[in-house]
């Protein structure tokens, strides 16, 4: 099953296009103004910077959440390439994917993270879920957009998965 989250907002668009917008002023101040002139250069260069990373972030790209029978993959597009950012098996599960609201009323059991990771496709999303896990013997958390839908698909995959595990170890003894 797959998911690509919506973009709810226009303030990623707004954000990018006005420090576009503040960095192509800043150089042609820069050049009307002597005194200070490298001053509004490294500010332009600075504004110009964060201009593309929130237009590659948060605009011209769509996170595809990919939830297989033995993992979770999340993959970030970007115009016609696609990379894998996130390649996950549920036995690594260090709980359920819970909504936002879970999180907050039950802070205490859930484990402290090593590692977050924001998969979002809005900057401030109001509806996100967290995903504990661990990767390399660390404990980790991933925030994403999934639906009702998809999040009680991967919970239903995510018990599967630990009941085969507890099955297994009961096998070897």
């Amino acid at each position: 099953m797959t998911y690509i989250p919506k973009s709810n907002s226009r303030k990623e668009k707004l954000i990018s296009a006005f420090t576009a917008l503040l960095a192509v002023a800043l150089i042609v101040i820069s050049g009307v103004i002597q005194r200070f002139g490298g001053v509004y250069q490294i500010s332009a260069i600075i504004l110009g910077v964060i201009s593309i990373e929130f237009y590659l972030k948060y605009v011209g790209s769509d996170y595809i959440y990919d939830a297989a029978d033995d993992y979770f993959k999340v993959y970030k597009v970007t115009g016609k390439k696609s990379i894998c950012v996130s390649s996950l098996d549920y036995e690594m599960s260090l709980s359920h994917v819970v909504s936002k609201q879970e999180y907050e009323e039950n802070k205490d059991k859930f484990p402290q993270t090593n590692f977050n990771v924001n998969l979002c496709k809005n900057l401030a999303p109001k509806d996100y879920s967290l995903y504990f896990f661990e990767f390399n013997g660390k404990k980790c958390m991933m925030k994403f957009e999934p639906d009702e839908v998809f999040t009680e698909y991967i919970n239903n995959l995510i018990s599967a998965a630990w009941d085969k595990a507890e099955n297994e170890d009961d096998e070897e003894y």
